[in-house]
């Protein structure tokens, strides 16, 4: 895949992935927010879905998605009508990880001073299990 690849066909590749790296802010959309399906991007990588199109792809079910990001609607119609979900939410970021059967590396994403920085928060399995990083 090169980086004009469409973003159906990445997000299919990222939905059959075992492992995702969640890159968010403090507050994580999944209509702003991208999965990877590695740490970091390599030169020629396609750039990677957003989440909400991972998630359609993967027809991963809204109600149990809103019970993780929110939705201002009481029954989201569309992936794209998500909310937020805050990046310290350890009990939503594990619900996550068990119903899409993902490992989830969360990462919070900061570009203060125009530098930007990656931190793996923790990583939640499927199974309910949470490694904590640090800070």
């Amino acid at each position: 895949m090169t980086c004009d690849t469409p973003q159906a066909e990445v997000a299919q590749v990222v939905a059959q992935a075992s492992e995702w790296w969640y890159i968010s802010r403090r507050v994580a959309r999944p209509v702003k927010n991208m999965i990877w399906t590695r740490p970091r991007s390599l030169p020629n990588d396609p750039i990677p879905p957003r989440a909400n199109a991972v998630f359609e792809v993967m027809h991963l079910d809204l109600k149990q998605l809103a019970e993780v990001f929110g939705s201002a609607e009481d029954q989201p119609s569309h992936y794209t009508d998500l909310g937020g979900c805050d990046i310290d939410n350890e009990e939503k970021w594990a619900k996550l990880a068990e119903f899409t059967g993902k490992v989830i590396h969360l990462i919070y994403y900061s570009d203060q001073m125009q530098v930007g920085t990656w931190t793996e928060l923790a990583v939640y399995h499927p199974d309910g299990r949470v490694e904590k990083k640090q800070k």
